[in-house]
């Protein structure tokens, strides 16, 4: 599965124009996967809070669905470590708020 969802993420990339010099993607429990982009255009692939990369997010997983006939694959899609920072700031603020 590992090497369907970099194909295909890869293959959305390259339809987009966006260049990218590498996609890793990781098994983080049964169904669940993260994908790392590195790219030197990392504005352009997060767009406004985010929004462009929940969208090609989206698009991942529906076409992961699809690909499994209804298979519940979570797909995270992070581009240059932005979705594991914003979750450390959530964090962080949660712990100062819980003090």
């Amino acid at each position: 599965m590992e090497l369907v969802i970099k194909e295909t993420l890869e293959k959305i990339l390259e339809v987009m124009r966006i260049e990218f010099s590498g996609v890793t993607v990781e098994k983080e429990g049964e169904d669940n996967y993260y994908v790392s982009i590195e790219t030197s255009n990392s504005n352009l692939l997060i767009g406004w809070h985010g929004e462009t990369i929940s969208a090609i997010q989206h698009v991942l997983k529906c076409l992961m669905w699809k690909k499994q006939a209804g298979g519940k694959t979570q797909v995270i899609v992070d581009v240059d470590g932005y979705k594991r920072r914003q979750e450390e700031t959530v964090i962080r603020l949660a712990e100062r708020k819980a003090e």
